[in-house]
């Protein structure tokens, strides 16, 4: 947690973890934490590959399903958890599991009204990906060097550009 507060205070962190039929997920803000295991009901690969297939096939009637059963399933407790309803959060760190790297969540649906446009997840929240969690805070402990190199080459094509005579 201290970490995220360094990042960005404004940011929550949620990890992934798929194992034997179980989803595990953790989660985390500046100040709360959270851990849940959910027993997987569907197949979630199935689940991704058939959101995706609705938007290469536009069905968006399958589209607007698929993606707002992913966002309930992935997302929708850990954000109540967290508070996500509050301008708290506005950025969320995804590390995702196996499948769940195939998987857009921008474009996951966080509110299906009646209305004709869903709402996206990219429009609460700015995403970024990571694909582990110890990487991620190492990164962020990493002292930057206050004095950066450069070293930079180009062509030069002031006798006009090289010609291939073969």
């Amino acid at each position: 947690q201290e970490s995220l507060k360094k990042y960005q205070p404004d940011a929550a962190l949620i990890s992934f973890f798929i194992n034997e039929g179980n989803l595990y997920i953790s989660a985390m803000t500046q100040d709360k934490k959270l851990l849940e295991k959910q027993t997987l009901g569907v197949d979630i690969k199935n689940q991704i590959d058939s959101l995706r297939n609705s938007i290469i096939k536009m069905k968006d009637d399958a589209y607007k399903r698929f993606g707002k059963n992913l966002f309930d399933l992935l997302l929708k407790t850990p954000l109540e958890k967290l508070g996500s309803d509050s301008t708290e959060i506005s950025k969320l760190i995804i590390i995702p599991d196996q499948s769940l790297q195939l998987l857009p969540f921008e474009i996951l649906i966080s509110n299906l009204s009646t209305k004709e446009t869903p709402e996206f997840l990219m429009e609460q929240f700015e995403i970024v990906y990571q694909y582990s969690a110890t990487l991620f805070v190492q990164n962020i402990n990493l002292k930057k060097s206050s004095h950066s190199e450069f070293v930079g080459m180009a062509p030069d094509f002031s006798d006009g550009l090289p010609v291939d005579n073969d």
